[in-house]
C-alpha cells in the first residue's frame, strides 16, 4: 500500500501521522532522527509560509515572474499533450488505414486493438522507468522522437499516395505503433503519473513523479493542474472536429503541420522547462528559474528562488526550530543534517 502524503497529513494537523511515515520510509524506525526533524520542520514551515503569502487565491497564479513562467509551462503542457499527434492517431486511425489501402473493417479492428495493448505496455514501462531520469530530458527525448516519427510518417504517406506502393503503407503501420512509446515517454508518464512527493531518495517509492506536482507550490498546485487540464480539454475539443477536415482536404500534407508543431515543442522545452528532478517539493517551493542549458552553460546549481524573503523566512523558522535562536539569527543560507551512522 502507498503510504498517505506527509505534506497532505500536516496541512490537515495530522503531525503525528505524518511524523510516523517519514520514520517508517526515512529514519528506518528511528524516532530521534535529525533527518526526520529536518524533514518535519522544512515540511510545516513551507506549506504555513505558502499559505501565508499565497492566501489560495486565483490571483497567486499571475502574482509573480516565476509563478507567470509556471502558468505559460503548465498551459503549453496542456496544448502539448493533445496537439503531439496523439489524437489523430486515437480517434482516426480508420481513417488512416482507409488512406493506405487497409479498408478491410475486421483487420482495422486488430490493429486498433494492438495498438491499444502496445500503448498499455509501454506506457506502463515508461511509468516505471521514469523516476530514474532528469524530467527535462524525458520531455525533449519524447517530443524529438514524436518528431522523428512524424517526418517519417508524413513520407510514409506521400510516396503510398503517390506510389501506391505496399511497402509505403507497410511504413505508415511501422510508425503508427512506434509513435505510442514515443509519446508516453514524457507527455504521459511524466504528465500524468502520481508523485513520490518530491525526494530524492529513489528507494522511498516506486511511484514515479508528476512534472506538474513538481512544477507548483503546494498553495496553488490544485489552481495549476486546473489550468493544465482547461488546456488540455480545450486542444483535445479542438483537434477532434479538425483532424478529420484536414485529413480529407490536406491528406498527406495535413501531417506536415505536426512535424512543424512538434518541432515548436522542442523549442519552448528546450528553453523553459525546468529541471525538478532531485529536489524535494520544499526546495522548489521558492524556484522561479529553469536549470539552463545554453552556449554550453549549466546553471542548476544556482539557487534562485521565487520570492528570496520567503526563502529566508522559511530558512529561519526551520534552522531556528532545530537549532535555537542563534543559528536563525546568524541567517545562514541552508541546513544541513547528517544521520549518524
Amino acid at each position: 500500500m502507498v503510504p498517505e502524503s506527509p505534506r497532505f497529513l500536516i496541512s490537515k494537523d495530522r503531525r503525528e501521522e505524518a511524523f510516523d511515515i517519514l520514520v517508517k520510509y526515512h529514519a528506518e524506525g528511528d524516532r530521534d532522527s535529525p533527518l526526520v526533524a529536518a524533514e518535519m520542520s522544512q515540511i510545516e514551515n513551507t506549506i504555513k509560509l505558502e499559505l501565508e503569502a499565497a492566501k489560495q487565491s486565483w490571483a497567486d497564479i499571475i502574482r509573480t515572474p516565476g509563478m507567470r513562467k509556471r502558468l505559460l509551462i503548465c498551459s503549453l503542457l496542456g496544448l502539448f499533450t493533445q496537439w503531439s499527434g496523439n489524437t489523430l492517431i486515437s480517434y482516426y486511425l480508420s481513417s488512416i488505414l482507409s488512406s493506405i489501402g487497409y479498408t478491410d473493417s475486421a483487420f482495422q479492428s486488430k490493429i486498433n486493438v494492438a495498438t491499444n495493448c502496445w500503448a498499455l505496455i509501454n506506457a506502463t514501462a515508461a511509468a516505471l522507468l521514469v523516476r530514474r531520469f532528469p524530467r527535462r530530458k524525458m520531455y525533449l527525448t519524447c517530443a524529438c522522437s514524436i518528431l522523428a516519427v512524424y517526418c517519417g510518417w508524413t513520407i510514409a504517406q506521400e510516396r503510398f499516395l503517390t506510389t501506391k506502393e505496399v511497402a509505403a503503407g507497410n511504413a505508415v503501420l511501422f510508425f503508427i505503433f512506434a509513435y505510442s512509446p514515443c509519446y508516453n515517454l514524457g507527455y504521459n508518464a511524466l504528465t500524468y503519473s502520481k508523485s513520490s512527493e518530491g525526494y530524492p531518495d529513489e528507494n522511498v517509492t516506486d511511484i514515479s513523479k508528476a512534472y506538474l506536482v513538481e512544477l507548483f507550490p503546494f498553495a496553488v498546485r490544485s489552481r495549476g493542474i486546473s489550468v493544465f487540464q482547461f488546456f488540455g480539454r480545450g486542444a483535445g475539443f479542438f483537434s477532434t472536429f479538425v483532424n478529420p477536415i484536414g485529413l480529407q482536404n490536406a491528406k498527406w500534407r495535413y501531417l506536415i503541420m505536426y512535424c512543424v508543431w512538434v518541432g515548436f515543442e522542442i523549442v519552448c522545452i528546450y528553453f523553459l522547462w525546468p529541471e525538478t528532478s532531485g529536489r524535494t517539493l520544499e526546495e522548489l517551493a521558492f524556484r522561479k528559474s529553469a536549470a539552463w542549458h545554453f552556449a554550453g552553460v549549466h546553471t542548476d546549481n544556482q539557487a534562485v528562488f521565487e520570492d528570496d524573503n520567503l526563502k529566508q523566512k522559511q530558512t529561519a523558522a526551520t534552522e531556528e526550530k532545530l537549532f535555537g535562536d542563534v543559528a536563525a539569527e546568524k541567517g545562514a543560507t541552508s541546513v544541513h543534517v547528517e544521520a549518524k551512522a
